[in-house]
């Protein structure tokens, strides 16, 4: 089955309405699901002779990660025992705009503490939940935050996300290469490590604080340049940037 469609093509129960900024590992759509009525995204992998074997295995994991992970901070699977004619994922669509475009939209730089707390609170109460399953996402960052135009803030794409499980009492996962969004990354993942907890919450620090100041901590060209000054300096303190907090 083809993973390219056109506006108004129907697979399975779901019309295409358009189609997204292509991904690097898959094709995602705006559709209607008819039987509903309600708007989804579909999201196809791309073929082993395009996106290569990694792009269809980080689809797997997006989608094996899919089947348990429920919570109101992260982006839904839908429909997920249906039969189909093809291999693709119904994804809750997220009426809204990504943090990365807030951002941009916000004048002043920074954020108010009060706005701060209302985006990042809702971010850190569902990585909590998703570390409680085991779920790593790995590459936390502003375009995969989505602030819906109802206020609620959902993370979303958990493709390269570390799914950790037990055997033998050590916690098992293939080793991959460096993974992630440099500016967003803990040090540790330039050291080709898999990831933690913590990684998650070393980029929840980056983002807060780029919301709060209006600037990243470290804002490097080039992966051991982005690396060098995270473990050489602290970055410039918050106060000093934004005394009026």
């Amino acid at each position: 089955m083809p993973t390219r469609y056109q506006s108004g093509q129907c697979i399975d129960h779901y019309m295409i309405i358009c189609q997204f900024n292509p991904g690097i590992s898959s094709h995602v759509y705006l559709a209607k699901d008819i039987q509903t009525e309600q708007q989804v995204v579909l999201k196809f992998p791309i073929d082993d002779l395009v996106g290569g074997a990694d792009s269809y295995k980080s689809y797997l994991r997006e989608k094996k990660i899919g089947t348990f992970l429920n919570h109101p901070g992260i982006q839904r699977h839908l429909n997920q025992d249906e039969p189909r004619q093809t291999d693709y994922l119904v994804l809750e669509y997220l009426e809204g705009r990504v943090l990365r475009t807030v951002i941009h939209e916000n004048g002043t730089g920074s954020f108010s503490a009060s706005q701060v707390i209302q985006l990042i609170v809702p971010v850190c109460e569902a990585l909590a939940y998703a570390h409680t399953q085991g779920v790593i996402h790995r590459d936390l960052k502003p375009e995969n935050i989505i602030v819906l135009n109802t206020g609620e803030v959902k993370i979303i794409d958990f493709g390269i996300a570390l799914l950790q499980t037990k055997q033998r009492g050590i916690r098992r996962i293939l080793p991959t290469p460096l993974i992630g969004t440099p500016n967003y990354m803990a040090p540790e993942l330039f050291w080709g490590k898999r990831g933690s907890p913590q990684t998650d919450i070393y980029a929840v620090g980056v983002i807060l604080y780029e919301l709060l100041c209006g600037q990243l901590p470290f804002d490097r060209k080039g992966e051991f340049t982005y690396m060098n000054p995270q473990m050489a300096y602290d970055p410039p303190s918050i106060l000093s940037i934004n005394p009026d907090l």
